[in-house]
């Protein structure tokens, strides 16, 4: 079928049997991922899901299944499957993996970020306001108070979702944060030197060029 990429599984490769189905592990499946030629990016999003809190969107949803790996559990499986194809783009993810991001669109813009010279944010850290309340922005420069929320299409769509996001950032930005806002049209070469020039100033770095 068109667009289908077949894989043949190692009889070695170690599986799970759900509802009566075997599949393979999580750390196993991520491999494969490499292994079929996707982008280090797209392998690096798919580790950062698996590594994903026990809080984040899919922890709140199915609670005691976040995380699905750990870190060594994906180390152990580099080594497990080395000399496979793939091998080479699995040990470049490893060190770029956060167990932070909520998206594969937040993963993409921290790596995107970082490869043009930002320093690196850290993942949805938990942030305590004065007024009690705990937020955990996308990407936070903590020492300049800068966060960057990347914004869905659901934050849009989902009145209450909307509300709640408005409400943080008002919340933060009375207690001197710098709330700089993204959608999609971030991962356009335009969209993202917009936001390159605004993390500039705020971070005081080098314009890009």
């Amino acid at each position: 079928r068109s667009g289908v990429v077949g894989h043949e599984l190692h009889p070695q490769d170690p599986v799970l049997v759900r509802s009566g189905v075997r599949i393979t592990t999580p750390a196993a499946t991520w491999a494969a991922l490499a292994q079929l030629g996707l982008p280090l990016a797209d392998v690096v999003a798919a580790g950062d899901s698996l590594l994903q809190r026990a809080d984040g969107p899919a922890g709140r949803c199915r609670p005691g299944e976040h995380p699905r790996c750990t870190v060594r559990d994906l180390e152990a499986e580099v080594l497990r499957v080395r000399g496979r194809r793939g091998t080479r783009t699995l040990r470049a993810a490893l060190p770029l993996l956060r167990d932070g991001a909520d998206s594969r669109p937040e993963t993409l813009l921290r790596l995107a970020l970082t490869d043009a010279g930002v320093p690196e944010p850290e993942v949805n850290p938990l942030l305590m306001l004065s007024d009690g309340s705990a937020v955990r922005p996308d990407l936070v420069w903590r020492e300049a108070r800068v966060c960057v929320q990347y914004e869905g299409d659901h934050h849009r769509t989902d009145p209450q979702q909307w509300r709640r996001d408005i409400e943080r950032d008002r919340r933060m930005q009375a207690e001197g944060w710098i709330v700089l806002r993204v959608t999609a049209s971030v991962v356009t070469q335009r969209g993202l030197d917009a936001l390159l020039r605004d993390l500039a100033a705020h971070l005081r770095l080098p314009l890009p060029a």
